[in-house]
């Protein structure tokens, strides 16, 4: 079944929401490329700018590294959206624009996995609220603070 672009564009805004887990390619500094999964952290995801956090499953560095505590660590299978052990860096906030997000999914290389569980984004805002990495405007926009 096919969808029209007017249904899949209403999909996209029904879908996209603080908490939203997507998945899509990602193209770092290094030159390398990989699927990685995003974790949506806009109280308002209407805004221009999304903000984003990367998931890792390559938690070696976090264990050999025990004082790095800005990550939320996900057991294997204790999130459904998560087969192995995944990290969630949170120190370090990736933006991309809102259009562009939407640009992706239109295209079909983004797609929307499902959403983070309460629980989870709590361990999040607790860590943002403390963190001393990540700016004051991008706190307001993942905080909701005036």
């Amino acid at each position: 079944m096919r969808i029209s672009l007017a249904d899949l564009d209403k999909l996209f805004e029904r879908l996209l929401k603080r908490g939203s887990v997507l998945l899509t390619q990602m193209h770092f500094s290094d030159g390398t490329s990989k699927r990685k999964y995003l974790i949506v952290l806009n109280q308002n995801p209407s805004e221009p700018e999304t903000l984003l956090f990367l998931t890792t499953s390559k938690v070696d560095f976090y264990d050999q590294n025990p004082s790095f505590r800005e990550h939320v660590r996900i057991k294997a299978g204790a999130c459904a959206l998560f087969s192995l052990e995944t990290v969630i860096n949170c120190r370090s906030i990736q933006s991309m624009p809102r259009a562009a997000l939407k640009g992706r999914y239109m295209e079909k290389v983004l797609d929307i996995v499902g959403d983070l569980p309460p629980m989870i984004m709590a361990e999040i805002d607790a860590i943002v609220t403390t963190s001393r990495f990540i700016m004051p405007r991008h706190k307001k926009a993942i905080l909701g603070w005036k």
